[in-house]
C-alpha cells in the first residue's frame, strides 16, 4: 500500500486536494529531492528498535497540529481585529 502525507490528510479531511493544494515553483530548493526514502530495518535488526506510532498515525498528529495552530492564529487574529486572508501552502 502505498501513502503519501498529502493524500492523508485530504483523505482523513474528506477534502478534494485539486481545491486545496497549489504548487509554486518559486519555492523549490534547487536541489529539490522527488522522493526520499528510509528503511528502518538496520536500527530494527542492530538496535531493536521499533516504531512507536505508524505512518498513519504520525500525518495524523502533523495535521492535528497543523489545525490547532491555524485555529490559534485565527483567533489570536480575530481578537486583535486583523482580517487573515487563507494561508495558501505549497507542496
Amino acid at each position: 500500500m502505498k501513502f503519501s502525507a498529502t493524500s492523508i490528510w485530504i483523505g482523513d479531511l474528506d477534502l478534494g486536494w485539486r481545491r486545496h493544494v497549489t504548487t509554486d515553483p518559486k519555492l523549490f530548493r534547487p536541489a529539490e529531492v522527488d522522493s526520499l526514502r528510509g528503511d528502518a530495518a538496520k536500527a530494527r535488526r542492530v538496535l531493536g528498535w521499533q516504531p512507536k506510532v505508524t505512518f498513519r498515525e504520525l500525518a495524523r498528529m502533523m495535521t492535528d497540529a497543523d489545525l490547532h495552530l491555524a485555529r490559534r492564529e485565527r483567533l489570536l487574529a480575530e481578537a486583535e481585529g486583523l482580517d487573515l486572508e487563507p494561508t495558501v501552502y505549497s507542496i
